[in-house]
């Protein structure tokens, strides 16, 4: 009996250290890293997926240095999103992949000609805020 205890509980500690610890470091190392390295772009909203577990995932595309990163974030609160919107975006200059949609300020259409831009701090002077539903 004791060794399968044993068994259950060596098991039982994998599960948590990789579903749970290590995404957690992940997270916050990403976090961090975007904090060090910070840029801001416009993102464009490019497709919806869905998950039962966190809602509707909105996946976006910016550009730096002329190559095009993707990510996804989930909103998590009812904005007004749709494909073809376009957020500020702030991501890491040292890993680009490394991104977070900034769902609070949406782009206005007439702003697309900065669609190339990037920004060392958020560019107020083309921001519409306060678009919650």
């Amino acid at each position: 009996m004791g060794r399968e205890r044993l068994k259950f509980f060596i098991l039982l500690s994998i599960i948590v250290i990789v579903f749970f610890i290590i995404p957690y470091f992940l997270r916050k190392a990403e976090t961090a890293d975007i904090a060090a390295n910070s840029k801001f772009a416009m993102g464009k909203i490019i497709r919806l997926t869905r998950t039962l577990k966190s809602g509707k995932f909105w996946h976006y595309q910016f550009k730096y240095k002329n190559i095009i990163f993707e990510n996804s974030q989930s909103t998590h609160v009812d904005y007004d999103v749709n494909l073809g919107d376009y957020f500020l975006v702030n991501f890491s200059t040292k890993n680009p992949e490394h991104s977070e949609m900034f769902y609070k300020y949406k782009l206005a259409a007439t702003k697309q000609n900065y669609v190339d831009s990037t920004w060392n701090t958020i560019p107020e002077y083309i921001l519409t805020s306060g678009l919650t539903k």
